[in-house]
């Protein structure tokens, strides 16, 4: 009972360790940031958990198409790794399971079948995984690009309003 409360304690403070006390200047652009639960995403002043699968990114992005885009893939790919990550693991173990039954008689080719397969969905999973990752800071980028060049052009066209009054 003592090592429970132990290891609880200790979970909780290195939990406490990895939180930011940063908080980011209120603005249009998206910013990241480190919570006790991971990563948040940060506009006008609003916190958008990432959440289990990404979710909070096409929230935080909203409004400029192709950054929803990029979130949209962002957050399909990490499920689609997730799936393919989980089903070729649970295909290991039973193949290992079978395997270790029946090792006096030999190795069914079921057995074998189920390991390659297993292993071979587990590497697609971590492949699929992995390339989502370039689809959430490709989504900030875009977001933030579009504020940039929104705010650039409002004030090219203030500052050639008054010129052109001139004679």
């Amino acid at each position: 009972m003592l090592s429970v409360a132990l290891g609880a304690i200790i979970g909780s403070a290195l939990n406490l360790g990895c939180a930011s006390s940063y908080h980011p200047m209120v603005t249009p652009r998206v910013q990241v940031v480190q919570t006790g639960a991971g990563l948040a995403f940060v506009r006008a002043g609003k916190q958008y958990d990432h959440g289990v699968f990404g979710g909070g990114l096409a929230e935080a992005v909203q409004g400029v198409p192709a950054a929803v885009d990029h979130a949209n893939s962002y957050s399909s790919l990490q499920i689609a790794g997730f799936a393919f990550t989980i089903g070729g693991s649970a295909a290991v173990t039973a193949g290992a399971i079978q395997a270790a039954r029946n090792s006096d008689e030999g190795v069914e080719s079921s057995a074998i079948a189920l390991l390659i397969g297993g292993a071979a969905a587990d590497i697609v999973g971590l492949i699929l995984y992995a390339s989502a990752q370039p689809h959430l800071w490709d989504a900030i980028n875009v977001h933030n690009d579009a504020i940039q060049r929104a705010a650039v052009e409002q004030w090219r066209r203030s500052r050639a309003a008054p010129s052109a009054q001139q004679p």
